[in-house]
């Protein structure tokens, strides 16, 4: 993060009024806004450069006579780490880039290398030391496109030691125009630097659960940088980060102005609490399809000291789901013989997930009546054009149709009516079911 002060030192040889002032060139969302002085006197403006990089800052002025003159300066932003960085792209299916890593343990006695594919081709990265000896395998995908590891300093190595690394396309799974990959090394103290920034931003695709399609685990913790992953939308999109820290937060950027559109720190809703021992960070999101985005991981406040090696999983597209159950009761009892369906017991359900849809209904053994009791049972919920779904003899669980995600499915939470018929002899309960469901986790 490079904060600088911009002052206005306008003047205007014809003596004419200044009329407007344009600052640009650099990316618009990296403008933090106008200075004023104690008199609300517009004297400059602030930028804040938050990647590494060179930057062209141009001004131009245009007067009264709608005369317009500039200037332009370049800005170089280093990285915070002392470290080294190489850029690349695999050519072709059978490519095998090859790199020396040199390590100066002189100045370090850990090491890190990190690898990020930046793209869909998943990739092989093989360290080896001088010797030829194994030291590490890197392999990336699209579900854990950043990886990395640590070297201890060899015994009686003071000095300049080098590595070869190898990159290679994993199973063939090759992609043309989406095979860049970044390596970084130096010092483990900058490990989580060199996995952060824009331009080691990776590619956060669809999540569909039926298959677990770009499920991502990021492997690591944001704590004093923050974390980029690209996404291309198709319109509204559910983004879920289930991790160990409240402290996570996210934000969506667009990908062309880097101006942030939302930023999940402002809006409380998104702090939906800890569930199955990860903290919930959640929003669905209104997205152009077709548009690119950077979705961004940070901490509101430092974490810890150092690399924080615990992973997010993190997720863009339908909600993440999970499966639940509960028991729920009818408000009165009812009595049903051998020769029909008893009358229709009401079960209000009101405290099941917001999200939770139905996949199975069981009937809960109540009252003395037990489920060999029954020649069958049926439920359907009260609203809408639901029809009644009845069980056979002996049947544990009524299916409901289910699909994730889908448009179809019977939401949990409203009223629902049971009836039953008994296999033998009349009995009376106050009937007692069971609905499984599946659910977006945070609700």
């Amino acid at each position: 993060m490079t904060v600088l002060l911009w002052l206005y030192n306008d003047t205007d040889a014809d003596g004419d009024t200044i009329l407007a002032r344009h600052p640009m060139g650099f990316p618009e969302g990296y403008k933090l806004g106008e200075f004023y002085d104690d008199n609300d006197n517009e004297i400059g403006f602030v930028t804040n450069f938050v990647n590494p990089g060179t930057y062209t800052v141009k001004y131009y002025v245009m007067d009264s006579s709608q005369e317009m003159n500039g200037i332009q300066y370049t800005i170089d932003v280093l990285p915070v780490g002392d470290y080294t960085e190489y850029v690349g792209n695999l050519s072709s299916a059978d490519a095998v880039d090859t790199y020396t890593i040199p390590i100066d343990y002189a100045t370090m006695s850990t090491a890190a290398v990190t690898f990020i594919q930046s793209g869909e081709t998943d990739m092989y990265a093989y360290l080896k030391d001088q010797n030829g000896n194994h030291v590490a395998y890197l392999h990336t995908n699209n579900s854990r496109a950043r990886r990395w590891t640590l070297i201890d300093k060899p015994d009686d190595v003071n000095g300049i030691y080098n590595y070869t690394l190898t990159i290679s396309v994993y199973n063939k799974d090759f992609h043309e125009d989406s095979s860049g990959y970044k390596i970084a090394f130096g010092d483990k103290n900058d490990v989580e630097e060199m996995l952060s920034y824009i331009d080691g931003s990776v590619i956060l695709g669809k999540y569909k659960d039926a298959d677990k399609t770009y499920d991502c685990r990021t492997g690591y913790t944001p704590n004093d940088f923050e974390s980029y992953f690209k996404i291309t939308a198709d319109g509204a999109s559910t983004i879920t980060a289930l991790t160990g820290y409240q402290e996570l937060r996210f934000k969506v950027l667009d990908a062309e102005t880097l101006i942030t559109l939302y930023d999940s720190e402002q809006d409380d809703t998104a702090h939906r609490g800890m569930e199955s021992r990860d903290y919930v960070e959640k929003q669905r999101l209104g997205f152009t399809a077709g548009k690119e985005y950077y979705l961004v991981l940070y901490a509101n406040s430092p974490i810890s000291v150092g690399f924080v090696e615990h992973s997010i999983t993190l997720s863009q597209g339908m909600g993440r789901l999970k499966g639940g159950y509960k028991d729920f009761t009818a408000t009165s009892s009812i009595t049903a013989g051998t020769s029909g369906y008893s009358p229709s017991a009401t079960i209000p359900v009101s405290n099941a997930p917001k999200t939770a849809e139905v996949e199975c209904v069981d009937f809960i053994s109540t009252d003395g009546v037990n489920l060999s009791d029954l020649a069958s049972f049926r439920v359907k919920p009260q609203y809408g054009l639901s029809v009644w779904r009845s069980s056979v003899a002996g049947q544990f669980c009524l299916k409901f149709p289910y699909t994730p995600d889908g448009n179809s499915n019977t939401p949990v939470n409203g009223n629902w009516s049971f009836g039953f018929k008994t296999a033998l002899k009349t009995k009376t309960m106050k009937p007692v079911i069971c609905i499984y469901y599946r659910y977006e986790y945070g609700d």
